[in-house]
């Protein structure tokens, strides 16, 4: 040996023709091992499956004897494909968002209906107890003229938004033959410079006549987006031409920005500043579950068990005729109690 030691080299050239090369992979003993030894096992019965894992160990499992596990961080190491950085790009402006947070100041209370007997001391300043959720409840039971249409109307508003936005470039695609690229540029080019007008016209005219003295502006404005937005959505899936749907589409977008605004603040407006958290929350469920769930379930639904494949035109243009009224006469219906639930809580709230 001691000849062998004499040259560093010596050992490696000495052995290596008789050590294979090792593929890195879990330790012996790694209870990761058996993990994926059993999803190997579960495959040979079930087919492929698609397994997802943090970039740590568990990389391993792309590699032999596992082979193919972790797909997302190999590929997003090899080179990103073109859709995973359309994802990036569109979720790196939130981060200049948030870090924009940092410089908003905590604003000032308003609209406070509970006058607290025991506060609590923070920082030298007095803040009003919680509200306990019970109370929240009961406020919203008894107030169920106000909230209740106007929660309706918002969901149905949200379905029809929705349907029709997500199954858009499927639209143009299966009935004017466009590429998905073509519909995703006409289709973002439209979110990107019309909605911003409708959505600031929405709130300009809000605000318009809530100094005329109306009461229900915020809720006004959105059943009139509702009513002049129904012959066009009804319309746009029928016309003969793709240039044509559109400038539909386009006219469509502006009127419907209107409602992101109003619908907020007629929340706020009508909710005591202690229950406004919770009572958003709410809202917030009734929009993801019945609006952004059941939305394209409804034009989906219209598509398969009506209509047709080749025929989604159809089902849009129905979903319209049949959501947009719902939504229109539910808030329409909840008006005048809105109105007196807003000029109650200038009167009585601080």
């Amino acid at each position: 040996m001691r000849p062998l030691l004499a040259d560093k080299a010596a050992p490696a050239k000495a052995f290596a023709p008789d050590l294979p090369l090792r593929t890195p992979s879990f330790c012996t003993g790694c209870p990761e091992r058996p993990i994926f030894s059993a999803i190997k096992i579960m495959e040979r019965e079930l087919g492929p499956a698609h397994v997802s894992a943090d970039i740590g160990c568990h990389t391993f499992a792309a590699l032999p004897p596992f082979n193919g596990f972790v797909s997302e961080w190999l590929t997003f190491q090899a080179a990103l494909q073109a859709w995973q950085l359309a994802f990036i790009m569109v979720g790196l402006p939130g981060l200049l968002v948030a870090a924009l947070m940092w410089t908003v100041k905590e604003p000032l209370r308003r609209g406070r209906m509970i006058v607290e007997t025991a506060r609590v001391k923070a920082n030298g300043k007095a803040r009003p107890a919680s509200v306990p959720v019970r109370d929240v409840v009961k406020f919203v039971v008894d107030n169920r003229a106000t909230y209740g249409p106007m929660l309706l109307g918002l969901a149905f508003n949200t379905m029809l938004a929705f349907g029709t936005s997500s199954w858009m470039p499927s639209f143009f695609g299966r009935t004017y033959g466009w590429s998905m690229t073509e519909a995703g540029l006409v289709t973002g080019a439209i979110f990107l410079v019309v909605w911003p007008f409708g959505a600031m016209f929405g709130s300009w005219l809000s605000e318009y006549w809530h100094r005329q003295g109306k009461h229900d502006a915020n809720l006004r404005v959105v059943v009139w987006a509702i009513v002049l937005l129904v012959p066009g959505q009804v319309l746009l899936p029928l016309m003969p031409t793709g240039p044509l749907a559109a400038a539909f589409a386009a006219l469509n977008g502006f009127i419907a920005a209107w409602v992101v605004g109003p619908p907020n603040a007629a929340t706020q407006v009508v909710t005591p500043n202690e229950m406004r958290g919770q009572i958003t929350a709410l809202a917030l469920f009734i929009f993801n579950v019945i609006g952004f769930g059941l939305g394209p379930t409804v034009v989906a639904t219209l598509t398969d068990s009506v209509f047709g494949e080749a025929n989604l035109r159809y089902a849009l243009s129905s979903s319209a005729v049949i959501l947009a009224p719902l939504a229109g006469l539910s808030i329409w219906w909840g008006l005048k109690a809105y109105g007196r639930s807003v000029e109650r809580a200038a009167q009585e709230w601080t």
